[in-house]
Protein backbone atom coordinates (compact mmCIF):
# COMPACT_ATOMS: atom_id res chain seq x y z
CA UNK A 1 0.00 0.00 0.00
CA UNK A 2 1.22 3.37 -0.75
CA UNK A 3 1.05 6.59 1.29
CA UNK A 4 -0.54 9.64 0.16
CA UNK A 5 1.48 12.98 0.46
CA UNK A 6 -0.32 16.25 1.77
CA UNK A 7 0.37 18.47 -1.38
CA UNK A 8 0.87 22.45 -1.47
CA UNK A 9 -1.79 23.74 -3.62
CA UNK A 10 0.85 25.47 -6.05
CA UNK A 11 0.52 25.47 -9.50
CA UNK A 12 4.16 25.13 -10.02
CA UNK A 13 4.64 22.11 -12.75
CA UNK A 14 6.93 19.38 -11.93
CA UNK A 15 9.85 18.49 -14.81
CA UNK A 16 10.88 15.13 -14.48
CA UNK A 17 14.69 15.99 -14.91
CA UNK A 18 16.93 18.06 -12.86
CA UNK A 19 20.06 20.74 -14.40
CA UNK A 20 22.17 17.84 -13.77
CA UNK A 21 20.41 14.72 -15.44
CA UNK A 22 20.48 13.77 -19.11
CA UNK A 23 17.82 14.47 -21.04
CA UNK A 24 16.23 11.04 -22.82
CA UNK A 25 16.46 9.85 -25.71
CA UNK A 26 14.39 12.48 -28.23
CA UNK A 27 14.78 15.10 -25.63
CA UNK A 28 10.95 14.10 -24.04
CA UNK A 29 10.11 13.99 -20.75
CA UNK A 30 7.22 13.97 -17.99
CA UNK A 31 5.49 17.17 -16.75
CA UNK A 32 3.07 17.26 -14.11
CA UNK A 33 1.11 20.33 -12.87
CA UNK A 34 -0.50 20.47 -9.39
CA UNK A 35 -3.83 20.02 -8.43
CA UNK A 36 -6.28 22.57 -9.59
CA UNK A 37 -10.00 22.69 -8.39
CA UNK A 38 -12.67 22.68 -10.98
CA UNK A 39 -15.69 21.50 -9.37
CA UNK A 40 -16.99 23.32 -5.92
CA UNK A 41 -20.85 22.48 -5.85
CA UNK A 42 -23.43 22.02 -3.84
CA UNK A 43 -24.40 18.01 -3.29
CA UNK A 44 -27.82 16.34 -1.74
CA UNK A 45 -26.08 13.51 -0.39
CA UNK A 46 -30.53 11.84 -0.53
CA UNK A 47 -30.37 13.02 -4.41
CA UNK A 48 -27.33 11.32 -5.26
CA UNK A 49 -27.21 7.29 -5.86
CA UNK A 50 -24.18 7.38 -8.28
CA UNK A 51 -20.96 9.23 -9.02
CA UNK A 52 -18.45 7.96 -11.56
CA UNK A 53 -14.74 8.80 -12.08
CA UNK A 54 -12.34 7.95 -14.72
CA UNK A 55 -12.75 6.23 -17.71
CA UNK A 56 -10.37 3.86 -20.65
CA UNK A 57 -9.74 5.85 -23.81
CA UNK A 58 -13.15 6.28 -25.96
CA UNK A 59 -12.76 7.50 -29.71
CA UNK A 60 -9.47 8.55 -29.46
CA UNK A 61 -10.36 10.92 -26.74
CA UNK A 62 -11.71 11.20 -22.53
CA UNK A 63 -8.52 8.69 -21.30
CA UNK A 64 -7.70 10.47 -17.94
CA UNK A 65 -4.68 7.58 -17.47
CA UNK A 66 -3.74 8.10 -14.03
CA UNK A 67 -4.54 8.47 -10.70
CA UNK A 68 -8.41 8.68 -9.00
CA UNK A 69 -8.21 9.55 -5.58
CA UNK A 70 -11.81 9.88 -3.18
CA UNK A 71 -11.83 11.25 0.19
CA UNK A 72 -15.20 11.34 2.58
CA UNK A 73 -13.93 14.47 4.47
CA UNK A 74 -16.39 17.17 3.82
CA UNK A 75 -19.13 18.12 6.77
CA UNK A 76 -21.10 20.34 4.23
CA UNK A 77 -23.08 18.94 1.44
CA UNK A 78 -20.82 19.74 -1.63
CA UNK A 79 -18.41 17.99 -4.08
CA UNK A 80 -15.28 19.33 -5.01
CA UNK A 81 -13.71 18.12 -8.35
CA UNK A 82 -9.71 18.76 -8.21
CA UNK A 83 -7.37 17.59 -11.68
CA UNK A 84 -3.56 17.35 -12.10
CA UNK A 85 -2.74 16.96 -16.23
CA UNK A 86 0.53 15.22 -17.17
CA UNK A 87 2.13 15.07 -20.56
CA UNK A 88 5.89 14.22 -22.32
CA UNK A 89 7.20 17.03 -23.82
CA UNK A 90 10.54 18.64 -24.43
CA UNK A 91 10.05 21.45 -22.01
CA UNK A 92 7.98 23.42 -19.58
CA UNK A 93 6.15 25.72 -22.37
CA UNK A 94 5.01 22.39 -24.65
CA UNK A 95 4.00 20.45 -21.42
CA UNK A 96 1.82 23.81 -20.65
CA UNK A 97 0.25 23.97 -23.89
CA UNK A 98 -0.39 20.39 -23.57
CA UNK A 99 -2.14 20.76 -20.54
CA UNK A 100 -4.38 23.72 -22.21
CA UNK A 101 -5.84 21.18 -24.60
CA UNK A 102 -6.54 18.78 -20.92
CA UNK A 103 -9.74 19.90 -19.50
CA UNK A 104 -12.47 18.26 -17.16
CA UNK A 105 -15.52 16.46 -18.82
CA UNK A 106 -18.41 16.22 -16.33
CA UNK A 107 -21.77 15.34 -17.53
CA UNK A 108 -24.47 12.85 -16.63
CA UNK A 109 -24.04 11.12 -20.52
CA UNK A 110 -23.03 7.63 -20.44
CA UNK A 111 -21.61 8.00 -23.60
CA UNK A 112 -19.48 10.74 -24.04
CA UNK A 113 -19.36 13.62 -26.41
CA UNK A 114 -17.86 16.78 -27.01
CA UNK A 115 -18.78 19.54 -24.47
CA UNK A 116 -19.70 21.99 -27.60
CA UNK A 117 -21.77 19.15 -28.67
CA UNK A 118 -23.56 18.38 -25.45
CA UNK A 119 -24.20 22.56 -24.58
CA UNK A 120 -25.89 22.21 -27.02
CA UNK A 121 -28.20 19.54 -27.11
CA UNK A 122 -28.74 18.92 -23.72
CA UNK A 123 -27.09 21.89 -21.70
CA UNK A 124 -28.41 20.32 -18.36
CA UNK A 125 -26.49 17.69 -18.42
CA UNK A 126 -23.71 19.39 -17.10
CA UNK A 127 -23.34 18.25 -13.44
CA UNK A 128 -22.40 22.09 -12.94
CA UNK A 129 -25.39 23.04 -14.42
CA UNK A 130 -27.11 26.43 -14.08
CA UNK A 131 -30.96 27.28 -14.39
CA UNK A 132 -30.94 30.30 -16.93
CA UNK A 133 -34.14 31.06 -15.37
CA UNK A 134 -32.33 31.17 -12.35
CA UNK A 135 -28.62 32.28 -12.94
CA UNK A 136 -27.89 33.10 -9.14
CA UNK A 137 -28.79 29.54 -7.77
CA UNK A 138 -26.58 26.50 -8.83
CA UNK A 139 -28.27 23.52 -9.69
CA UNK A 140 -27.31 20.53 -7.14
CA UNK A 141 -24.99 17.86 -8.24
CA UNK A 142 -26.90 15.33 -10.58
CA UNK A 143 -27.18 11.91 -9.62
CA UNK A 144 -24.80 9.53 -12.75
CA UNK A 145 -22.48 12.28 -13.19
CA UNK A 146 -19.85 11.23 -14.96
CA UNK A 147 -16.42 12.82 -14.15
CA UNK A 148 -13.77 12.19 -16.98
CA UNK A 149 -10.57 14.16 -18.79
CA UNK A 150 -11.53 15.43 -22.40
CA UNK A 151 -8.23 16.51 -24.82
CA UNK A 152 -10.03 19.43 -26.85
CA UNK A 153 -7.95 18.01 -30.49
CA UNK A 154 -8.45 15.32 -32.91
CA UNK A 155 -6.50 12.69 -31.12
CA UNK A 156 -5.35 12.66 -27.61
CA UNK A 157 -1.76 12.95 -27.36
CA UNK A 158 -0.58 9.58 -25.98
CA UNK A 159 1.17 10.34 -22.63
CA UNK A 160 -1.24 12.69 -21.81
CA UNK A 161 -4.13 12.68 -19.03
CA UNK A 162 -5.16 13.63 -15.73
CA UNK A 163 -5.13 12.78 -12.07
CA UNK A 164 -8.37 13.34 -10.38
CA UNK A 165 -9.14 13.80 -6.91
CA UNK A 166 -12.75 13.84 -5.31
CA UNK A 167 -13.89 15.43 -1.88
CA UNK A 168 -17.51 13.93 -0.86
CA UNK A 169 -19.37 14.29 1.87
CA UNK A 170 -18.78 12.34 5.00
CA UNK A 171 -21.45 9.22 5.30
CA UNK A 172 -22.70 9.74 1.87
CA UNK A 173 -24.14 6.48 0.90
CA UNK A 174 -24.05 5.84 -2.58
CA UNK A 175 -22.46 3.51 -5.35
CA UNK A 176 -18.75 4.75 -6.27
CA UNK A 177 -17.90 3.91 -9.51
CA UNK A 178 -13.78 3.97 -10.40
CA UNK A 179 -12.14 3.03 -14.03
CA UNK A 180 -8.75 4.36 -15.07
CA UNK A 181 -5.60 2.79 -17.32
CA UNK A 182 -2.00 3.12 -16.59
CA UNK A 183 -0.28 5.76 -18.99
CA UNK A 184 2.79 3.04 -20.93
CA UNK A 185 3.06 4.54 -24.11
CA UNK A 186 6.36 5.06 -25.60
CA UNK A 187 8.61 5.99 -23.72
CA UNK A 188 8.98 2.71 -21.43
CA UNK A 189 11.09 4.18 -19.38
CA UNK A 190 8.01 6.50 -17.55
CA UNK A 191 5.82 3.30 -16.56
CA UNK A 192 3.14 5.48 -14.81
CA UNK A 193 0.38 2.98 -13.27
CA UNK A 194 -3.23 4.22 -12.93
CA UNK A 195 -3.86 4.18 -8.67
CA UNK A 196 -6.77 4.20 -7.01
CA UNK A 197 -7.28 5.43 -2.84
CA UNK A 198 -10.45 5.62 -0.87
CA UNK A 199 -10.66 7.15 2.27
CA UNK A 200 -14.06 6.98 4.27
CA UNK A 201 -15.86 4.55 1.42
CA UNK A 202 -19.51 4.46 3.58
CA UNK A 203 -21.47 2.80 0.60
CA UNK A 204 -20.55 0.48 -1.96
CA UNK A 205 -17.45 0.90 -5.07
CA UNK A 206 -16.72 -0.56 -8.18
CA UNK A 207 -12.84 -0.64 -9.31
CA UNK A 208 -11.66 -1.37 -12.93
CA UNK A 209 -7.94 -0.58 -13.37
CA UNK A 210 -4.99 -2.11 -15.31
CA UNK A 211 -1.71 -2.62 -12.96
CA UNK A 212 -2.17 -0.28 -10.39
CA UNK A 213 -2.48 -0.53 -6.45
CA UNK A 214 -5.84 -0.16 -4.66
CA UNK A 215 -6.17 1.21 -1.34
CA UNK A 216 -9.52 1.73 0.11
CA UNK A 217 -10.24 2.55 3.75
CA UNK A 218 -14.32 2.00 5.01
CA UNK A 219 -15.99 4.65 7.01
CA UNK A 220 -15.56 3.41 10.85
CA UNK A 221 -19.70 3.42 10.86
CA UNK A 222 -20.79 2.02 7.97
CA UNK A 223 -23.27 -0.74 8.48
CA UNK A 224 -23.72 -3.96 6.37
CA UNK A 225 -26.52 -2.02 4.45
CA UNK A 226 -25.27 1.42 4.12
CA UNK A 227 -28.58 2.34 2.75
CA UNK A 228 -30.14 1.65 5.99
CA UNK A 229 -29.91 3.35 9.51
CA UNK A 230 -28.01 1.37 12.03
CA UNK A 231 -31.17 0.73 13.62
CA UNK A 232 -32.37 -0.93 10.75
CA UNK A 233 -29.32 -3.13 10.65
CA UNK A 234 -29.80 -4.04 14.03
CA UNK A 235 -33.53 -4.74 13.96
CA UNK A 236 -32.35 -7.38 10.87
CA UNK A 237 -30.08 -8.80 12.52
CA UNK A 238 -32.15 -9.50 15.58
CA UNK A 239 -34.68 -11.67 12.88
CA UNK A 240 -32.12 -13.04 11.12
CA UNK A 241 -31.85 -10.89 8.23
CA UNK A 242 -34.67 -12.54 6.92
CA UNK A 243 -35.94 -9.56 4.29
CA UNK A 244 -39.23 -11.01 4.21
CA UNK A 245 -39.70 -10.19 7.89
CA UNK A 246 -41.33 -6.56 7.99
CA UNK A 247 -39.24 -4.72 10.01
CA UNK A 248 -36.04 -5.91 7.75
CA UNK A 249 -37.93 -5.43 3.80
CA UNK A 250 -36.46 -1.91 3.17
CA UNK A 251 -32.40 -3.53 3.49
CA UNK A 252 -32.01 -6.41 1.31
CA UNK A 253 -29.37 -4.47 -0.66
CA UNK A 254 -25.52 -5.04 1.18
CA UNK A 255 -22.77 -3.50 0.46
CA UNK A 256 -20.22 -4.33 -2.11
CA UNK A 257 -17.04 -3.53 -3.01
CA UNK A 258 -15.56 -4.94 -6.60
CA UNK A 259 -11.76 -4.67 -7.51
CA UNK A 260 -11.10 -6.19 -11.11
CA UNK A 261 -8.22 -5.52 -13.58
CA UNK A 262 -8.49 -5.93 -17.41
CA UNK A 263 -6.42 -9.17 -18.59
CA UNK A 264 -3.82 -10.67 -17.08
CA UNK A 265 -2.60 -7.61 -15.00
CA UNK A 266 -1.37 -7.74 -11.50
CA UNK A 267 -2.79 -5.43 -9.26
CA UNK A 268 -2.29 -4.94 -5.34
CA UNK A 269 -5.29 -4.26 -3.55
CA UNK A 270 -5.81 -3.50 0.58
CA UNK A 271 -9.29 -3.26 1.69
CA UNK A 272 -9.33 -1.65 5.76
CA UNK A 273 -12.44 -1.99 7.24
CA UNK A 274 -13.87 -1.93 11.02
CA UNK A 275 -12.94 -4.82 12.63
CA UNK A 276 -16.72 -5.26 14.07
CA UNK A 277 -18.05 -5.30 9.99
CA UNK A 278 -20.16 -8.28 8.94
CA UNK A 279 -17.86 -9.21 6.16
CA UNK A 280 -18.25 -11.73 2.97
CA UNK A 281 -14.88 -11.88 1.18
CA UNK A 282 -13.92 -13.49 -1.81
CA UNK A 283 -10.32 -12.70 -3.21
CA UNK A 284 -8.63 -14.51 -5.95
CA UNK A 285 -5.86 -13.95 -8.87
CA UNK A 286 -5.87 -15.71 -12.32
CA UNK A 287 -2.51 -15.93 -13.47
CA UNK A 288 -2.57 -19.29 -15.37
CA UNK A 289 -0.37 -21.56 -14.45
CA UNK A 290 0.51 -19.47 -10.35
CA UNK A 291 1.75 -22.37 -7.51
CA UNK A 292 2.94 -21.65 -4.58
CA UNK A 293 6.55 -22.28 -5.95
CA UNK A 294 5.88 -19.29 -8.24
CA UNK A 295 8.83 -16.82 -8.51
CA UNK A 296 7.66 -13.94 -7.17
CA UNK A 297 4.15 -15.50 -5.63
CA UNK A 298 1.26 -13.51 -4.33
CA UNK A 299 -0.81 -14.01 -0.87
CA UNK A 300 -4.25 -13.31 0.38
CA UNK A 301 -3.50 -11.97 3.86
CA UNK A 302 -6.37 -11.48 6.51
CA UNK A 303 -5.77 -9.86 9.62
CA UNK A 304 -8.16 -12.90 11.38
CA UNK A 305 -7.20 -11.63 15.10
CA UNK A 306 -8.19 -7.86 14.46
CA UNK A 307 -11.54 -9.11 13.51
CA UNK A 308 -11.70 -11.55 15.99
CA UNK A 309 -11.32 -14.71 14.12
CA UNK A 310 -12.13 -15.81 10.27
CA UNK A 311 -14.63 -18.41 9.02
CA UNK A 312 -12.98 -19.52 6.29
CA UNK A 313 -15.77 -21.04 3.14
CA UNK A 314 -12.55 -21.45 0.94
CA UNK A 315 -8.81 -21.42 1.70
CA UNK A 316 -6.17 -23.79 0.45
CA UNK A 317 -2.51 -23.96 1.39
CA UNK A 318 -1.99 -24.57 -2.57
CA UNK A 319 -3.56 -21.30 -3.21
CA UNK A 320 -2.14 -18.70 -0.77
CA UNK A 321 -3.54 -15.90 -3.05
CA UNK A 322 -7.09 -17.08 -3.13
CA UNK A 323 -9.81 -17.94 -0.45
CA UNK A 324 -13.08 -16.96 0.54
CA UNK A 325 -13.64 -15.91 3.98
CA UNK A 326 -16.60 -14.18 6.33
CA UNK A 327 -15.92 -11.88 9.53
CA UNK A 328 -18.59 -11.05 12.03
CA UNK A 329 -21.19 -13.25 10.65
CA UNK A 330 -24.46 -13.27 12.91
CA UNK A 331 -24.98 -16.84 14.24
CA UNK A 332 -28.77 -16.54 12.72
CA UNK A 333 -28.42 -15.01 9.02
CA UNK A 334 -27.42 -16.87 6.09
CA UNK A 335 -24.20 -17.52 4.44
CA UNK A 336 -23.05 -15.86 2.22
CA UNK A 337 -24.75 -12.33 3.18
CA UNK A 338 -22.82 -9.41 4.66
CA UNK A 339 -20.98 -6.51 3.06
CA UNK A 340 -19.33 -8.00 0.70
CA UNK A 341 -15.65 -7.98 -1.14
CA UNK A 342 -15.30 -9.52 -4.59
CA UNK A 343 -11.22 -8.59 -5.38
CA UNK A 344 -9.56 -10.45 -8.43
CA UNK A 345 -5.60 -9.70 -9.43
CA UNK A 346 -5.28 -11.09 -13.03
CA UNK A 347 -1.97 -11.91 -12.51
CA UNK A 348 1.15 -11.68 -9.89
CA UNK A 349 4.23 -10.45 -11.37
CA UNK A 350 7.01 -7.97 -10.60
CA UNK A 351 6.81 -4.83 -12.40
CA UNK A 352 8.52 -1.35 -12.78
CA UNK A 353 6.43 1.75 -11.01
CA UNK A 354 6.98 5.65 -12.02
CA UNK A 355 5.07 7.22 -9.29
CA UNK A 356 6.25 11.22 -10.41
CA UNK A 357 8.42 12.41 -13.34
CA UNK A 358 10.91 12.21 -10.60
CA UNK A 359 10.96 8.42 -11.15
CA UNK A 360 11.59 9.47 -14.76
CA UNK A 361 14.54 6.39 -16.10
CA UNK A 362 14.82 5.31 -12.48
CA UNK A 363 11.04 3.73 -11.88
CA UNK A 364 11.37 0.83 -8.65
CA UNK A 365 10.32 -2.10 -9.11
CA UNK A 366 6.73 -4.07 -6.92
CA UNK A 367 5.63 -7.28 -6.85
CA UNK A 368 1.77 -6.51 -7.34
CA UNK A 369 -0.77 -9.53 -7.22
CA UNK A 370 -0.99 -9.41 -3.37
CA UNK A 371 -5.00 -9.04 -1.63
CA UNK A 372 -4.99 -7.69 1.83
CA UNK A 373 -7.95 -7.14 4.13
CA UNK A 374 -6.92 -5.58 7.63
CA UNK A 375 -8.38 -3.58 10.38
CA UNK A 376 -6.41 -0.43 10.72
CA UNK A 377 -3.77 -0.40 8.80
CA UNK A 378 -4.64 2.31 6.39
CA UNK A 379 -5.18 4.66 9.62
CA UNK A 380 -1.83 6.47 8.63
CA UNK A 381 -3.21 7.37 5.27
CA UNK A 382 -2.47 11.35 4.24
CA UNK A 383 -5.59 12.76 3.59
CA UNK A 384 -5.09 16.57 1.67
CA UNK A 385 -7.44 19.20 2.88
CA UNK A 386 -10.25 20.02 0.54
CA UNK A 387 -11.00 23.72 -0.33
CA UNK A 388 -12.78 26.03 1.07
CA UNK A 389 -16.46 26.27 -0.05
CA UNK A 390 -16.92 29.12 -2.93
Amino acid sequence: MKKLLLLAPLLALVPACSDDQPKPPGDQEPFRSDWQTVANWPFDPGAVATLNVGGIETSDNYANRGDIEVYYTLTENRIVVQMREFSFAPDLATAEEDFETLEPWMYTASSPQPPDELEASSPDANCQYIDPAAPDVAVPWPDGCYVRAYYRGQIQLQRAGADIRVFLPVGWEGDLNLITQDNLAEPEDYPDRGDITIAGLAGSASVALDSGEVDIRLDPNIEPVPICSAQQNADCEAVGWDTTDPSCTACTTFGRIRVTTRGEQPITTTIDAPASLWVNGTFDNTQPGLNPSSDPTCTLDVDCDGFGGCNWIEMEASQPWKGRVELNKPSASLEGLGYNLNVVSGACAEIEVANSPDDFMMPVSEVRGDSVLCTGCLADLSIPDAPAAP
